[in-house]
């Protein structure tokens, strides 16, 4: 975790249920916080998962095609960028115009 000192990573052993800390670039230093759980939420079958028998039962979804067609695109960019590096091309940048004050 960004901006995390060892002194506060020490104390996440310690904490109890619904304490943590959150860090990064949305807040300048560490802070705790305590959540408060929704009891609505619990459900006995909650820590009796296996990911195992899941993974093997595992099918694609519906949106599978599209992460497909995105992975395609990705690829097709990086094979590009990977022919410009090589043939020593250097990217082209558009300059957006300025803005009138």
């Amino acid at each position: 975790m960004e901006n995390l000192t060892e002194s506060d990573a020490r104390l996440i052993p310690g904490f109890g249920p619904g304490q943590g800390i959150i860090s990064g670039q949305v807040v300048r230093f560490p802070l705790p916080v305590r959540v408060e759980m929704d009891e609505d939420l619990l459900n006995a079958e909650i820590g009796d998962e296996n990911f195992f028998d899941q993974v093997s039962g595992w099918e694609p979804d519906n949106a599978a095609g599209a992460r497909t067609a995105n992975q395609d695109a990705i690829s097709k960019i990086e094979a590009i960028a990977k022919r410009r590096a090589a043939s020593g091309a250097t990217p082209k940048r558009r300059v957006q115009p300025r803005k009138k004050r």
